[in-house]
């Protein structure tokens, strides 16, 4: 996959989307089409404003978000956003790849959060 260059396979649609979750390596969010379904998979990063843009009508957004209130180094913190939530435009939000702290906080936050063995239909 090459960064915002769209690859059809089969009937599948990836638009990778480079994010700074590595410095020197590659790091991508994917944008992924199936007819007309459309997922958002953040990936490994810190929070980028262009997620706002890729999540509108997405039908699921799996966002990444690591740590709850501290950084935990190149990861989104719920804290910071929780004030962005308003401004997703997606049918569905799946917060993944949660810490220690996030895990604690999950049942609180009023937002949607992965646990392990979850099964998501579309």
């Amino acid at each position: 996959l090459v960064p915002e260059r769209t690859t059809v396979v089969a009937d599948v649609t990836i638009l990778p989307v480079r994010v700074p979750h590595q410095i020197e390596e590659t790091a991508l969010a994917l944008q992924i089409g199936v007819g007309a379904t459309r997922v958002l998979y953040s990936g490994d990063t810190p929070w980028i404003d262009r997620f706002l843009e890729l999540a509108r009508g997405a039908d699921l957004f799996l966002c990444e978000c690591t740590a709850y209130a501290r950084s935990m180094g190149r990861h989104i913190e719920f804290e910071n956003l929780r004030t962005l939530l308003p401004q997703l435009a997606c049918e569905r939000l799946v917060l993944m790849h949660l810490g220690r702290e996030m895990r604690e906080h999950a049942a609180s936050l009023g937002v949607e959060c992965a646990t392990e063995g979850l099964v998501i239909r579309l």
